[in-house]
């Protein structure tokens, strides 16, 4: 009778482990890796994007506040006077019609751009008249396909208008002076509108944890709203290990591989020239990075919180360590520094706690006269081994 008993306690031990062990399996995520995706997807580049053009058109028109709008022939016209009313984010009466808009033109008479006025149009050209003196909250948010501003006025009064934070992408714009407005919406409107169909240069694919991009041109840029981020972020973020940039791109675009907090390898073609802001912030995988020397601009935020970078050699030919490049990578030990760096930016190694080594491919004189800014202490304690050869 006992027998049978501990028989029957060890049967039942038995199969209450089997069923733990089995829902302790089926609970367990597992990694999306399992979903690999082997089609091949094709995007635009960023010059497959100044040419480009959507074919939709809409014709549509209101008012808010003071101010009148119409879309017609993939152009928006601005007009009515005083200011044009702040809006929320999305929350500009035309943002539903924002993608068949190529060209913007603000008639003389109105005197404020509203906060997120245009955000996330993608127009190529804009007319600005000499009556504007001042732009809204991130009123040009991710206007990534603006090139040209044509403003009715000179440049000195251009210099007087006020521009609100978060329109970095329409100072970087090339800025046209012209005599009138009227000269500046027919300028405006024919540079939008001369722009083609949208050709498909780059692709990606997955296979297994590897995301590939290959094919040529530059690499468009993203941001982190869900609206406008890599295509291949929502659902490869957490299962890509390793990162093939193949020959012929020749950029990583912003925000391209942000948050892929798994990814620990990177390859770069011998094509890549440029690695763009916050490209691969918070991959908080990746241990080491050697850059290829034909790179010569890393933008600003690129590795920052890295935190478990050790190493990073950084390419011949870069000029400037952007601003919080690799702000708290703080696990970070030593930075390889090619001589041609002339200008380490602010807080580029801020919070880099463990950074205790310099290996500079120039000479001590040389390494003087690079300009060191605030933020980056590390940096300048650090044993320095000058003329590495490495």
């Amino acid at each position: 009778m006992h027998t049978y008993s501990r028989r029957c306690s060890k049967a039942f031990l038995l199969l209450l482990t089997v069923v733990l062990l089995a829902q302790f399996f089926l609970m367990t995520e597992i990694p999306a890796c399992a979903a690999s995706d082997s089609q091949v997807h094709y995007m635009s580049s960023e010059e497959d994007l100044q040419e480009g053009e959507t074919e939709e058109d809409y014709q549509a028109s209101g008012s808010s506040g003071s101010i009148k709008w119409s879309l017609s022939d993939h152009v928006l016209t601005i007009s009515g006077s005083g200011k044009m009313p702040n809006y929320a984010s999305e929350q500009a009466p035309w943002y539903s019609y924002r993608h068949a808009i190529k060209a913007v033109v603000i008639r003389s008479g109105v005197t404020h751009v509203g906060s997120y006025a245009f955000k996330h149009v993608p127009m190529y050209a804009i007319s600005i008249p000499a009556s504007v003196k001042s732009l809204g909250y991130k009123s040009f948010a991710y206007t990534d396909r603006l090139k040209s501003v044509y403003y009715g006025g000179k440049k000195t009064k251009w210099s007087k208008v006020k521009i609100g934070f978060g329109n970095s992408l329409l100072r970087t714009s090339t800025v046209h002076y012209v005599k009138s407005a009227k000269s500046a919406a027919a300028l405006a409107k024919k540079n939008g509108l001369k722009q083609s169909t949208p050709k498909k240069s780059l692709r990606w694919s997955v296979s297994g944890t590897t995301l590939t991009i290959s094919g040529s041109g530059s690499m468009q840029n993203y941001v982190s709203d869900p609206v406008a981020t890599a295509p291949w972020h929502a659902r490869y973020a957490n299962v890509i290990t390793r990162v093939v940039i193949t020959g012929g791109v020749t950029s990583i675009g912003n925000y391209a591989f942000y948050d892929f907090t798994r990814l620990s390898s990177i390859s770069l073609a011998s094509t890549v020239k440029q690695i763009g802001v916050r490209a691969f912030y918070r991959c908080t995988s990746l241990k080491a990075i050697a850059l290829p020397n034909t790179v010569t601009t890393i933008r600003k935020n690129a590795f920052q919180n890295c935190y478990n970078l050790t190493a990073a050699v950084l390419p011949r030919g870069l000029k400037t360590i952007s601003s919080y490049c690799f702000n708290q990578c703080s696990n970070l030990r030593v930075v390889t520094i090619p001589a041609s760096v002339t200008s380490i930016e602010k807080e580029a190694f801020w919070h880099c706690y463990k950074l205790s080594k310099v290996n500079y491919k120039g000479s001590q004189s040389q390494w003087k006269k690079v300009t060191v800014k605030t933020g980056n202490q590390k940096i300048k304690n650090a044993q320095k081994v000058y003329n590495y050869a490495h």
